[in-house]
């Protein structure tokens, strides 16, 4: 069966609403790729926009005035499945970043996002320095926005775009360590340290022998020195 397909009208109401970001961070990263949520032309119900074209299972029809997170929610109910739970929470999340204006606020707001991810270690506490250099480089450029505020738009969608990707690599590598962190303590409690550990206690056993051999053959030495000073002193 065909995957249904969502195609977002490519206007500038639409852009504004993030729509096709949105779809993406619901749709995509759940199903893993495999719902479709591309571009589309002018789908002629502009006065209605936001508009979606849901393809499902050969019907088509288009979905108008997809303005709320409510009714993006429920469209994806209606012809995707019911995602639910934590993850919707996370696409809200970042629906609202993206619709903030400030850098700094779009970085608190993506920084909540990923504390609902799980795993260990999901704040971006290592990248504050980096965040800040993007704060600090949007602040320089907004005496210029009034004259370029298209560029600068692009500007800080690039740099969003290149700190989304960062930080989700780091995620994923978090995520990486903390299961295999988890996976060591399971071991070590069901069958101890020699589960996990067999090649450091190896190591460490042939450490001690080679140094317990050491100390015997010092011992050796050493008695066999006396003894001979000894006799060769009785000789004399």
């Amino acid at each position: 069966m065909a995957p249904t397909e969502l195609f977002v009208f490519q206007s500038q109401s639409c852009n504004q609403a993030c729509l096709q970001a949105l779809l993406r961070d619901i749709i995509e990263e759940k199903c893993g790729g495999a719902r479709q949520v591309e571009a589309a032309s002018c789908l002629n119900h502009c006065e209605q926009g936001p508009n979606i074209e849901v393809t499902k299972k050969g019907k088509t029809r288009i979905a108008t005035g997809m303005m709320t997170f409510k009714k993006m929610k429920a469209l994806i109910e209606e012809n995707v499945r019911d995602e639910g739970g934590m993850h919707l929470m996370f696409a809200q999340l970042m629906l609202e970043a993206r619709h903030e204006e400030a850098l700094e606020a779009k970085v608190a707001k993506m920084e909540e996002a990923f504390q609902l991810l799980g795993g260990e270690e999901t704040s971006l506490d290592d990248d504050d320095s980096e965040s800040h250099s993007l704060s600090h480089s949007h602040s320089d450029s907004d005496s210029d926005s009034e004259s370029n505020s298209d560029s600068n738009c692009d500007s800080d969608s690039e740099e969003m775009e290149k700190w989304w990707q960062k930080a989700t690599e780091k995620r994923l590598d978090r995520q990486r360590r903390w299961k295999i962190k988890m996976e060591q303590e399971k071991l070590q409690k069901a069958h101890g340290p020699k589960a996990w550990g067999k090649d450091c206690a190896s190591r460490r056993q042939s450490q001690v022998a080679h140094e317990e051999g050491r100390a015997k053959k010092d011992q050796l030495y050493r008695f066999f020195r006396f003894y001979i000073h000894g006799y060769l002193g009785c000789a004399d």
